[in-house]
């Protein structure tokens, strides 16, 4: 059965890519420094397109397991910008 997205399969594939690595970082116990790095550089590469990746069905549930690992900084920058402008509302009703 075909899931709806309204992702690109580009993007998909690049999620399932850090669920995967970032599942190694945490069973293998690796650095919460290693694993900050990975959550930083998902976001940068998210960047502007935050509302479309959480209203995602796959790829939300992958940002918020990164999200229970992210550090306050990036936590108060993703949160921010999920609340910024019309953002909250958007993600609400989507």
């Amino acid at each position: 059965m075909e899931r709806y997205s309204r992702l690109d399969s580009e993007t998909q594939s690049y999620f399932r890519e850090v669920d995967a690595h970032f599942k190694t970082l945490v069973e293998d116990g690796s650095s919460s420094e290693e694993q900050e790095i990975l959550i930083g550089n998902v976001f940068e590469e998210i960047q502007g397109r935050e509302v479309d990746i959480v209203t995602d069905a796959e790829c939300s549930r992958i940002v918020e397991a990164l999200i229970g690992h992210a550090s306050h900084a990036q936590l108060k920058q993703f949160a921010g910008i999920c609340i910024k402008d019309d953002n909250m509302g958007l993600i609400c009703t989507s």
